[in-house]
């Protein structure tokens, strides 16, 4: 048994009853009572537990329907250190902020984004604090912020607040409760461990026989294609504001504007959304474009399936597909009208033709993984880095220098020389040589209205900090920076190259903040984001996205045909109750990597690329995006192998069993 995977379990356990401890603590964060006047009077529409008092919070909470209403948030803040402190709001329309009985902040009245401060003396304890906010109408904003005597205002973080009040003894006993079951829950695993008698004997019938290929590719042949027979009667095409772009982009290939785009995509989905739409752009040729994502779906699963078999034992690999085929994500892009359900398949033949290449190194299979890698790219691009894998696998997987340099050459040539005539395209067209644009766009929203900096750090290019000033007023502060470039005169691709200079120019003031933050996004991207979604029609209950609720485009309904449809409450139940919690996978999978450094060198390399890929398509977008869950949707079939792996090697270890393989 190997050391390392037994105090990675040893971490893994530990993190689990930190989890647990902390699943028991009372919520951090304010309590807010919202109504729909601005008054404040009668009973409140809604009582939730906020982790802010934010814009952020009005925009997805309860309130953001209204046009005019208010808000009261009541509890306490933790003060560790004594001092005189200053707290501040920025609200459009009013607000107020109470410390204890006194009134620090006075900012009412109908006012556009206005600042307002008040001080006074703290004792290290627990504080009772309340903020009062009216929305009149119009725009709206609310930040509250605070600092000790000396220092620059920031956002009241959620873990200084509580609901009711408490006394400091009492929060700080609560806080120690999660490193508290930590301990607890290691030292029973090791008593467990060393309690159970060692276990040597051979698994059950039942896992012998799902241990052959024929058996488990049938099984899971079964499941993916049942479970896809439910959703084609259970729910219908879904569209996004994406699929706009790409439905628009048909029109232009089937009026013979071959390579007519939009400068921030591709031109491979809508180039399959051509095959089917170029027959009829009626009903129900719908369903049989989203009868053909699940059948990429399918394939989808088991070409992760023979990809894994590579890289784990053949029971890893169909627990790994069998829970892809099911998950509610791939289910759900499989039925939205993006380039989720052919990326996924794309990526997934991929990692197959990079498995027969690690298997057996020749010329030909190089070839064939940089056509895969370039097809990639051609669907989304966020793909256009993912070449340097595979080239580095070739650098290190064959015997000879003479050979590794001439397959990984060979990669990076052709996929680089292919790439070019796209390339051109887009140099002819929109002004820039490259794949797509979005990379400023992408950085100007992680640091704009994710970090939230303020204009002033854009103070290199004046355009954007006086934009980004006055759309600080707004709701989408990108979109009307953007928009405001556009007016000026700029096109798409000056537009990205400005926002990304600019963001760059930003993110080198703060470069350590940026980074940790960056991990922390990149955590949150691991998770589960709940982009799909659950609505209510005249029809009843639906599979949806929130983002276009009530919006239509031929063929696509995008809601249910007629009210009656028996497997629909089956579907929305599945997605409400079924749902696999993707942290908890994440966990596990980080554990399964580590275990797997005692396989030989070729397995731990082919599991190092498989882990290479993760990490490449779900970190890429958390340093340069806003979050969701398509982002990260391409490498879950792999977080499952490596987390299945991680439970089978935790369990061997409580086991003692002699091998983790």
């Amino acid at each position: 048994m190997s050391r390392v995977a037994l105090v990675a379990a040893c971490v893994l356990i530990g993190v689990a009853g930190l989890a647990a401890g902390q699943w028991t603590l009372p919520q951090p964060g304010l309590r807010g009572h919202y109504y729909s006047n601005p008054t404040r009077s009668g009973q409140p529409v809604a009582v939730v537990i906020d982790a802010s008092a934010s814009t952020a919070t009005l925009v997805s909470g309860v309130a953001s329907a209204w046009s005019s209403y208010s808000v009261e948030w009541t509890g306490a803040i933790v003060i560790t250190k004594p001092g005189t402190y200053t707290f501040a709001t920025i609200s459009d329309d009013g607000s107020e902020l109470d410390v204890g009985d006194v009134t620090v902040v006075r900012n009412g009245g109908q006012h556009g984004p206005q600042e307002a401060t008040g001080r006074i003396e703290l004792g290290a304890g627990v504080h009772p604090l309340r903020v009062r906010y009216e929305q009149l109408g119009g725009g709206f904003y609310l930040e509250l912020k605070y600092a000790a005597d000396g220092e620059p205002l920031v956002s009241i973080p959620a873990a200084v607040l509580l609901p009711e009040v408490a006394s400091l003894a009492a929060h700080r006993a609560r806080a120690a409760v999660p490193y508290a079951t930590a301990l607890i829950a290691v030292l029973l695993f090791l008593g467990l461990r060393r309690w159970l008698p060692a276990f040597d004997g051979e698994p059950p019938g039942v896992l012998q026989l799902l241990g052959r290929p024929a058996v488990a590719i049938g099984l899971l042949l079964v499941v993916a294609v049942a479970i896809r027979v439910v959703m084609m009667l259970g729910s219908d095409g879904i569209l996004w504001a994406d699929s706009d772009v790409f439905i628009e982009t048909f029109g232009s290939i089937r009026n013979g504007r071959w390579f007519e785009h939009d400068p921030y995509r591709t031109l491979t989905y809508p180039y399959f959304l051509t095959a089917f739409l170029i027959w009829s752009t009626e009903k129900p040729m719908d369903q049989v474009i989203i009868g053909a994502q699940h059948l990429l779906g399918i394939v989808t699963v088991v070409a992760l399936f023979y990809a894994l078999r590579a890289a784990f034992t053949v029971r890893i690999a169909l627990v790994a597909a069998l829970l892809l085929a099911v998950h509610t994500t791939q289910l759900f892009y499989e039925k939205s009208i993006l380039t989720e359900a052919l990326f996924n398949c794309l990526l997934a033949l991929s990692l197959l033709a990079v498995v027969h290449f690690w298997r057996s190194p020749t010329l030909g299979r190089a070839v064939a993984v940089a056509v895969a890698c370039l097809i990639l790219t051609l669907t989304r691009p966020v793909a256009q880095g993912f070449i340097v894998v595979p080239v580095v696998l070739a650098l290190c997987a064959v015997a000879t220098w003479r050979q590794r340099l001439l397959y990984a050459g060979a990669m990076a040539a052709i996929y680089l020389v292919a790439l070019q005539p796209w390339m051109a395209v887009n140099q002819r067209t929109y002004g820039f040589h490259g794949v797509a644009l979005g990379q400023g766009l992408g950085l100007f929203i992680r640091t704009s209205q994710v970090e939230r900096y303020e204009p002033a750090m854009y103070r290199g290019y004046p355009e954007v900090e006086e934009l980004l000033t006055f759309a600080r007023t707004t709701q989408s502060a990108t979109g009307h920076v953007v928009d405001g470039l556009r007016r000026r005169g700029l096109s798409s691709a000056r537009i990205d190259d400005l926002l990304y200079r600019a963001s760059i120019s930003a993110i080198a003031q703060r470069p350590f903040e940026f980074a940790g933050r960056s991990l922390v996004q990149w955590w949150r991207q691991l998770g589960s984001l709940d982009d799909e979604d659950i609505c209510t029609g005249p029809e009843g209950r639906y599979i949806c996205s929130d983002r276009t609720i009530g919006y239509a485009r031929e063929p696509f309904l995008n809601r249910p045909r007629q009210a009656n449809e028996p497997v629909r409450p089956w579907v929305v139940w599945y997605f409400e109750h079924l749902r696999i919690p993707m942290r908890v996978v994440t966990v596990l999978a980080a554990f399964g990597l580590i275990a797997s450094l005692g396989e030989s060198r070729q397995v731990v390399l082919l599991r190092l690329v498989l882990a290479s890929t993760a990490i490449y398509y779900t970190l890429l977008p958390a340093i340069t995006q806003s979050l969701q869950d398509r982002f990260r949707l391409p490498v879950d079939g792999l977080l499952f192998a490596f987390a299945a792996f991680g439970t089978a090697a935790l369990a061997r270890i409580v086991l003692r069993r002699s091998s983790l393989g």
